[in-house]
């Protein structure tokens, strides 16, 4: 019995020993550390429940976080504890120190957890759980799409990508899949209007940019608004990486859906001497199968330093319209208000269109824009958009610039002309080849245009063609327009020197053992530009021959811009035949350049070619004429002899026709033509010669 009352005892004073306890927990019993570059310290701390009056020695320590699957290393990621401390008595709180360690690699967060337990003193007893650290890792690789948002007309495939922040070092695995998209209206239904996908895949180590199989949209000849979904990524297993940025949007565009737009887009009205009214027409892309709603309502134009200003230039409209069933164009009246004051000469605004209700309708294209016109100002332009004027060598020349209004200017006006360099090829040069100007001009009331006068610069030396601009502007005085076709004139500067290329010598004299003779062109001026010729063989009744005496040639020279001229070489062929004194022509031929030419005369030269064979060949020509002589004297001889042959038998012939007899009775003689043209006359016969004779005769 007294055993028994011994036992209630050791209990009731241990339950009160207990009861008066004070206890002990982790605050914050959670921890996010951030692994940086070094390693770092984080503190965490401990709570007392209530002051106590001794020391308590209590041990923390570096546990394994139950249940989790990505565990932090001790001695890689933190440094490992298990430590006796002293918590002083009186104190309600004390901190202790651990140490995260730097690590380079790409990790996923991971998880360690720090324990308590008493060791000794005044009694503590642990409530609550164990500190969790969570130690995220700066290198992890993050994963997004790019792009974000994918406009797909209904029934076409598409294909999904997306993008690292940096190369991967090895295989990753993610899942995309289809969701709805966040607060979107007009939700597209997977299986009706895009097939639906939830898949796994791998991302290889070595690239940035990754892309999904191809998707498909489904076609229905229903008109419906544009549709949308969207697609997300979430991290599988392998390499760490983590999703940022939004979900990819993929909006499906339905091609079955009519539209409406403004036609025309640009509207134009002059102010009248009362108010009147102008249609701004409406179009669909097909007949509405349904009516349709739209609003349509006035705005300022975008960017327009000219304002209209509603209800005062017009009347400002916000209309609803009901396109009827069937529809395809519609008009709608606006009103323009008749504004008596001079203001700037054309103000704008505009018009726009919105979809409100019934049979789906698309506003595409631009919003209308309308100007009006101001009848009362006047315009001034330039009475020539391109004015020339040639330069000369010896004198400057005056441009007489000319503008033109519109009507009598109703006051004072002042305008301005200020001269503008070109900023392209062959720029005038101001107060080289013009005086530069900068003027403010007044044109008194009830003025018609303006003349001003611009000094051209003498131009000494060959230039090519040059410009600039004049450009005028409104400065101040009664409203006045300088529409932009108008405002600008372009001065045009023509040189009046011309390059002039010749021969340097008319004529080019050379042996034939010179090997070469040299021919030079030169120009009147330095050329502002490569001048580019052609010298061509021209062989002529002097004699020369290609191959035989020189070399022909065919060939293209140029003068350099700067310089003034050109040489060029002709070879010559050394012969050892005799001849005479040779020659031919060398022709030059413009090919390309600035303002060149050449007289009509000079675009020739002669070449002359001695002969170094001369007193061979004058000892040949004599022996020739020698032998030709000869030749003529025997001929002269023979003709002699020949003549003096014929003449001796003609004489022969006629005496054997002379007959010594007494004289007989003669008949008239007939004439005959023999082979030898020589003619006779036949005596008749006495009967007593005989015939024998007769025939001897004839012979």
């Amino acid at each position: 019995m007294e055993k028994m009352l011994y036992h209630i005892m050791i209990i009731l004073l241990l339950s009160i020993f207990c009861i008066d306890a004070a206890t002990v927990r982790f605050d914050p019993d959670t921890y996010h550390v951030t692994e940086e570059d070094t390693n770092i310290n984080v503190t965490i701390s401990l709570v007392i429940s209530e002051p106590r009056s001794a020391d308590s020695t209590v041990r923390i320590s570096s546990v394994t976080t139950a249940g989790a699957t990505n565990q932090a290393t001790a001695g890689v990621d933190y440094m490992s504890f298990s430590d006796t401390v002293i918590i002083p008595a009186g104190a309600i709180s004390y901190n202790y120190t651990i140490t995260i360690f730097s690590n380079p690699e790409a990790e996923l967060s991971e998880v360690f957890s720090a324990s308590l337990t008493f060791v000794s003193g005044s009694q503590l007893t642990f409530n609550g759980s164990n500190a969790l650290i969570n130690i995220n890792d700066t290198d992890v690789p993050t994963v997004m799409f790019d792009p974000v948002t994918y406009n797909i007309t209904e029934g076409s495939p598409f294909r999904i990508s997306f993008v690292t922040s940096q190369r991967l070092l090895g295989p990753s695995m993610v899942r995309l899949y289809d969701i709805p998209t966040a607060g979107a209206i007009n939700q597209a239904t997977a299986g009706v209007d895009y097939a639906s996908f939830n898949g796994t895949f791998t991302l290889y180590p070595g690239s940035t940019r990754f892309y999904d199989l191809y998707r498909s949209t489904y076609s229905y000849g229903e008109a419906e608004f544009t549709e949308q979904f969207s697609a997300t990524l979430e991290f599988v297993g392998g390499w760490p990486l983590t999703f940022s940025g939004s979900n990819a949007t993929i909006n499906i565009i339905d091609n079955d859906i009519a539209t409406v737009r403004f036609s025309p887009v640009s509207y134009s009205v002059t102010e009248g001497d009362t108010n009147i009214t102008l249609n701004i027409s409406l179009v669909t892309s097909q007949p509405l199968l349904e009516p349709s709603t739209v609003r349509l309502y006035s705005i300022p134009t975008a960017g327009a330093t000219n304002q209209a200003t509603p209800d005062l230039d017009y009347m400002s409209f916000n209309d609803t319209i009901s396109l009827p069933a069937g529809a395809t164009r519609y008009d709608h009246t606006i009103l323009i208000i008749l504004n008596l004051e001079a203001e700037s000469y054309s103000e704008v605004f505009s018009a726009t269109l919105e979809f409100v209700s019934g049979w789906p309708l698309a506003f595409t294209g631009s919003n209308a824009t309308i100007t009006i016109y101001d009848a009362n100002v006047r315009t001034i332009r330039f009475s020539s958009d391109y004015i020339s004027v040639s330069s000369h060598e010896t004198s400057n020349v005056t441009l007489t610039l000319r503008g033109v209004t519109s009507g009598p200017l109703l006051g004072d006006t002042i305008i301005r002309l200020t001269d503008v360099p070109l900023n392209a090829a062959n720029p005038a040069t101001r107060n080289i080849d013009y005086i530069g100007f900068n003027e403010e001009i007044i044109l008194p009331v009830g003025s018609m245009g303006f003349s001003y006068n611009v000094t051209i610069l003498l131009s000494p030396g060959s230039e090519l063609t040059e410009y600039f601009y004049v450009n005028m502007s409104y400065v101040s005085g009664a409203p006045l327009s300088i529409p932009v076709i108008g405002s600008i004139a372009t001065i045009i500067i023509y040189d009046t020197s011309v390059q002039i290329l010749t021969f340097s010598s008319s004529e080019y004299i050379a042996s034939e053992n010179d090997g070469s003779v040299t021919v030079t062109v030169t120009a009147s001026v330095l050329s502002v530009t490569d001048t580019v010729i052609r010298l061509t063989d021209l062989p002529t009744s002097g004699g020369a021959r290609k191959v035989t005496d020189y070399i022909s040639f065919s060939d293209t020279l140029t003068i350099p811009s700067g310089q003034s001229s050109v040489s060029y070489s002709i070879s010559l062929v050394d012969d050892t035949v005799p001849e005479s004194t040779e020659s031919f022509d060398v022709k030059m031929e413009i090919v390309s350049g600035n303002r060149v030419s050449f007289y009509s005369y000079g675009d020739r030269a002669i070449v002359t070619i001695i002969d170094d064979d001369r007193s061979t060949n004058a000892a040949l020509v004599m022996s020739g004429l020698s032998i030709s002589f000869n030749i003529i004297l025997l001929i002269i001889l023979m003709t002699i002899l020949i003549a003096i042959i014929l003449y001796c038998r003609r004489r022969k012939l006629n005496n054997s026709m002379t007959v010594d007899k007494p004289p007989v009775v003669t008949t008239e003689a007939s004439n005959m033509v023999y082979e030898r043209n020589v003619s006779y006359q036949l005596h008749k016969i006495t009967n007593d010669r005989t015939d024998d004779e007769y025939e001897d005769v004839l012979h």
